[in-house]
């Protein structure tokens, strides 16, 4: 029977996570990287740094896989991965020790001991099971299983290589072929995990690190040259970035062919900006954090956590340890890394390891309510145990809104709708990340609009980039060659040297000159070409010669002349009147931009004298973005 439980439950884990995962994902492409990320794979290109190519190399596989579209293809290898890690998250708790019933005379002694000596058995219930459930409906990690991203995978790795470092310190003898030990396949699973995301994995080092001076005795100078070899085949898979690099794909982020380029790329050097001390944002960060933790497994499991903490410290403090050193160092990184949108994917692998001092609060509790009992009526009851089950429904209910994106359309919408008014052979000029992320998805995966340039102003920051630009764009760059010129010479020498650069007041503003003169120039070469639109929230300077007319999702530039507003064609059907169900940021930020676009489409037609079609526009900003102050102020004023 326990033979068959021990099967079961794995089985249970891998079937239910995929049919929850695979049910409640997105059905297309979804917001912050996703676009960008499927585009990755699909060409064989580079990802944005440092590159992740341990998820890569399988992604560009199953990316053509003939079943669904190919956002799908990825959501769903996303999906398979979160199931995978249950099981190996079972696994590993199943490894933990876990507090037990104690005879009136047995007294408990501070240490580190598997337990007090059991007065009876306790109920056949797998804890491991339950907390691993638990841990898959969570708020960090099951909205991740439901779009393309790379942290499901990372999390099944990096959950691999805590499961062998387990089975290394806990077996009774090492093997008779030394590289069949169980730590150096943890290194392999380790180094493959910094392929997955090198900064939330690498994290885990100092834990790691304690758990191997505390088991030192069982170290040799073989085993650990075993182990590092290990790692640096993980870690290999990085080279495949520069070969990838070398054969120009469609997206060849970073451009990791030299080896200046390569070194940037892996340490993500154009991020480092993120990483911030301010208290202001520290404080932001602990709010985000804090909440984020609360809601992890429903309010019943961080009193829970904390519980087996208590437990931990008095009967397993090595352990307890390991596990607080993991958390507290991400955490600390977390907080100090100020991101948008994926910031909770920050906390994944922290999270992952309150998983064991929450098995431990929740057999606490048990045993306390059965130990009421016991005294009663002389025997442990089996209920107590039952009604732990409460805790991943509850968290199942707690973050279902959250993470259910099987109606996840709003990025294909924006998309559809900001393309559909933009006329054939026109240049859409782009800061926002919501649009241009899926727009990487539609024009280079899906062949969708193929007339369209679309270029992503933030990203000309990047020397990569603008080699990119001309690559997809020719017949822009070369008209702007002299003023793109311009601005590399100037571009190139801050990336060289930031901090010197940035002392020079004078230089800095001769920067920012000239980009802003490199996208003019690349303005007036698409107006020679067609219409050009620019999105919202541009740089002070941009098309500061054209008439700006708000003609949909975007304005319409125009050297002189205003002309007439095309009527709205928007697809809002997942936006209007679903503020409050809205999932996430991204999808809030695509109901922004739609609200801000017709408070503005209002604006321009009262000062027209179309009373009317202003009132109705913001009507419709109402509608998407109920939390925008101004429409009512607006409304207030035209007397509707």
């Amino acid at each position: 029977m326990s033979t068959f439980r021990r099967v079961l439950a794995p089985l249970a884990l891998a079937l239910g996570g995929s049919a929850l995962y695979l049910l409640t994902a997105a059905p297309t492409v979804a917001g912050t990287d996703a676009g960008e990320l499927v585009l990755a794979a699909y060409s064989r290109g580079v990802a944005h740094a440092p590159g992740f190519p341990t998820w890569l190399i399988p992604a560009s596989l199953v990316v053509r896989l003939p079943v669904g579209e190919p956002a799908w293809r990825l959501n769903a290898f996303s999906a398979l991965m979160a199931a995978l890690t249950l099981v190996v998250l079972w696994a590993w708790l199943r490894q933990m020790p876990l507090p037990l019933p104690v005879t009136e005379t047995a007294h408990p002694r501070r240490g580190d001991r598997k337990g007090a000596r059991p007065a009876a058995p306790a109920p056949a219930i797998d804890l491991p099971l339950l907390i691993a459930a638990t841990f898959g409906v969570s708020r960090s990690f099951w909205p991740w299983a439901t779009t393309t991203e790379v942290y499901t995978l990372n999390a099944l790795l990096a959950c691999l290589s805590l499961f062998f470092l387990f089975r290394w310190s806990e077996s009774p003898a090492p093997p008779r072929r030394l590289w069949a030990s169980p730590l150096v396949a943890a290194a392999l699973c380790f180094g493959l995990a910094l392929g997955a995301h090198l900064a939330t994995t690498g994290l885990l080092a100092p834990a790691i690190a304690l758990w191997l001076i505390w088991h030192r005795q069982r170290l040799s100078p073989a085993l650990v040259a075993l182990c590092v070899l290990a790692l640096l085949l993980g870690m290999a898979t990085y080279a495949v970035l520069p070969l990838r690099a070398a054969a120009h794909p469609a997206l060849n982020w970073g451009d990791p062919e030299t080896w200046q380029g390569f070194w940037r790329q892996v340490t993500a050097a154009q991020y480092r900006s993120n990483l911030s001390l301010d208290p202001a944002a520290l404080a932001s960060g602990l709010r985000f954090g804090s909440g984020l933790t609360l809601s992890q497994f429903s309010l019943l499991g961080l009193p829970l956590v904390a519980w087996g903490v208590w437990w931990g410290w008095r009967q397993q403090r090595r352990l307890t340890l390991f596990v607080l050193v993991g958390f507290l160092t991400s955490v600390l990184y977390a907080l100090a890394y100020q991101i948008e949108d994926d910031g909770d994917a920050y906390y994944i692998l922290a999270h992952l390891l309150l998983t064991v001092p929450l098995m431990w609060g929740v057999q606490a509790l048990a045993l306390a309510v059965a130990g009421r009992v016991k005294v009663r009526t002389g025997s442990y009851p089996r209920w107590p145990w039952l009604l732990l089950w409460l805790l991943p429904l509850l968290t199942f209910a707690f973050n279902l809104g959250l993470a259910n994106r099987r109606e996840y359309w709003y990025h294909r919408d924006y998309y559809r709708n900001l393309t559909a008014e933009v006329a054939a052979g026109g240049t859409i000029f782009t800061r926002d990340w919501q649009f241009y992320s899926p727009s990487l998805y539609y024009q280079h995966v899906l062949a969708d609009r193929p007339d369209l340039h679309i270029i992503d102003l933030e990203l000309m920051r990047r020397g990569w980039y603008l080699d990119q630009l001309e690559q997809w764009y020719p017949d822009l760059t070369h008209p702007a060659a002299a003023e793109l010129a311009a601005y590399r010479r100037l571009r190139d020498a801050w990336e060289a040297n930031p901090k010197g650069f940035e002392a020079d007041a004078q230089g800095v503003a001769s920067l920012q000159a000239a980009y802003v003169g490199a996208i003019n120039a690349l303005i007036r070469a698409a107006s020679a070409r067609g219409e050009v639109r620019l999105s919202h929230e541009q740089e002070q300077g941009v098309g500061a010669d054209e008439t700006w007319t708000p003609a949909g999702l975007t304005f319409r530039l125009a050297a002189a002349g205003e002309g007439p507003l095309p009527p709205l064609a928007w697809d809002v059907s997942h936006l209007a009147g679903r503020w409050t169900r809205l999932p996430d940021d991204p999808a809030r930020k695509v109901a922004r931009v739609h609200a801000l676009m017709a408070q503005n489409r209002a604006i321009y037609l009262a000062r027209l004298g179309d009373r009317a079609g202003a009132l109705a526009a913001l009507e419709l900003a109402g509608q998407i973005d109920p939390t925008n102050t101004l429409v009512p102020q607006l409304r207030q004023q035209l007397g509707g």
